[in-house]
């Protein structure tokens, strides 16, 4: 269930999830939902990942306020999390996360075959232009895949010239994973992945 509440906890409204997307899909299921405030443009933004039980499409879903009301109108799009660029996969994508700077939206995500097989990591990256224009029009994206598991965007403050991504090792270490992407998609050049090595922390374990 989706709720907008005042700072005070008082519910403004609350939507099933399902009913939340009914007007650009219908899934069985949507899960693992993420709410980040756009603080560069003054926009809610919803993520979360739809599926109907092993059967391709498998969705990422956005929804962007129109206003930094919102209990405004919104725009919602279901973009099919199975294709890697245009190249159809039957992989589903699951653990979610959503990263943005002044330019673009950064969604990475775990893709998994329907029999729970762990495939690669992924980061689709997107101008958030297209999301703004308040239209509900077609979206553009740039991914890549074949990446480890579970690299988080960052949500940026400031306007740095490329967005910052992070990895902890799943059974544990002394140093996270360090990795970049340049470019805005579609609007002025094509985004680069860089790894950028790694950074030693206190020792951790899973």
């Amino acid at each position: 269930v989706i709720h907008i509440t005042t700072k005070a906890g008082s519910v403004l409204a609350s939507v099933p999830m399902p009913t939340w997307w009914s007007p650009v899909v219908t899934v069985e299921l949507a899960f693992d939902p993420r709410l980040p405030y756009d603080h560069h443009d003054q926009r809610w933004v919803v993520i979360a990942t739809g599926v109907n039980y092993c059967s391709a499409p498998f969705y990422y879903l956005i929804a962007t306020s129109h206003t930094s009301d919102p209990m405004g109108p919104w725009s919602l799009w279901a973009l099919e999390a199975n294709l890697d660029g245009d190249a159809f996969t039957d992989y589903w994508a699951d653990y979610p996360k959503i990263g943005l700077d002044d330019t673009n939206f950064y969604i990475t995500s775990n893709q998994y075959t329907c029999s729970d097989s762990f495939r690669y990591g992924k980061i689709r990256v997107m101008a958030k232009s297209q999301f703004y224009a308040n239209t509900g029009a077609s979206i553009s994206w740039w991914d890549f895949w074949g990446l480890p598991s579970s690299i988080q965007p960052c949500l940026t403050f400031g306007r740095p010239d490329k967005e910052w991504f992070v990895r902890a090792r799943g059974l544990g270490g002394s140093a996270v994973e360090v990795y970049s992407v340049t470019g805005t998609w579609p609007d002025v050049a094509l985004p680069v992945l860089t790894d950028e090595g790694s950074i030693p922390v206190a020792s951790y374990s899973a």
